[in-house]
C-alpha cells in the first residue's frame, strides 16, 4: 500500500458499496473512520497534545517573560529559576493548561465530526477541502462559543492596560504648563 498516496474512500479502491469501512481504516473525504462510541478519541488526542506541549514550553516562557520585564540574559534568567526550584517553576501552570487544553479539545474533536458530517451529507457539491475549510470555521466557532475563558481574560487584560494608559495620559496633560483645568 502506497501510503505517500492520499486517502481513498472503499468505494474507489473496489470494494462493493454498503459495506462498512472498518475502524481505523480511511474513511470518506481521507478522515480516518472510527467505531460507534469513539469519537472521544480525537477529543482526547487534542487535549493530550496540548496538555504536553504547555507542560514542555511552560518553563521557556517563563524564562522568556523574565528575560523581557527583567533585562536579563538568557543565562541569568535560567539561573534565577533554578535556585527557585520545580515548584516555583511551574507555579501560575494550571490555569492556563486547563483553560487551552479543555479548548484545543473541543477544536480538534469538533473539526473531526464537523469535517467528517459535511463530507458524507454535502460530497457532490463540496469537495474534500471545502468540508475541511467549512469543518475548521465551525470548530473555531464552537470553540469560542463553548470555552469563552480565554477570550474574557484577554478583554479584562485590555480593559486594565487601557485604564492605565488613560491614568497615564491624563497626568502627562496636567504636567504641562500651558494647559490649565479649572473646576
Amino acid at each position: 500500500m502506497d501510503l505517500t498516496a492520499p486517502a481513498v474512500g472503499l468505494q474507489e479502491q473496489g470494494q462493493a458499496p454498503g459495506t462498512a469501512t472498518p475502524p481505523g481504516h480511511p474513511g470518506v473525504g481521507g478522515v480516518p473512520r472510527l467505531g460507534p462510541g469513539q469519537e472521544w478519541r480525537e477529543y482526547a488526542s487534542g487535549g493530550g497534545a496540548t496538555f504536553l506541549a504547555i507542560v514542555f514550553t511552560f518553563p521557556l516562557n517563563k524564562a522568556m517573560f523574565r528575560q523581557q520585564v527583567h533585562n536579563i540574559s538568557p543565562v541569568e534568567a535560567v539561573r534565577q529559576m533554578l535556585r527557585e526550584g520545580v515548584r516555583h517553576v511551574y507555579r501560575g501552570l494550571p490555569s492556563p493548561l486547563t483553560m487551552k487544553t479543555l479548548s484545543h479539545s473541543v477544536m480538534f474533536g469538533s473539526y473531526t465530526q464537523y469535517s467528517r458530517l459535511l463530507y458524507q451529507n454535502f460530497h457532490p457539491a463540496l469537495s474534500k477541502y471545502q468540508c475541511k475549510l467549512i469543518g475548521a470555521s465551525l470548530a473555531g466557532a464552537s470553540e469560542a462559543t463553548l470555552m469563552p475563558l480565554e477570550r474574557v481574560q484577554v478583554i479584562e487584560n485590555a480593559f486594565h492596560f487601557l485604564k492605565y494608559l488613560c491614568q497615564k495620559a491624563t497626568s502627562y496633560l496636567l504636567d504641562l504648563p500651558f494647559v490649565s483645568f479649572q473646576c
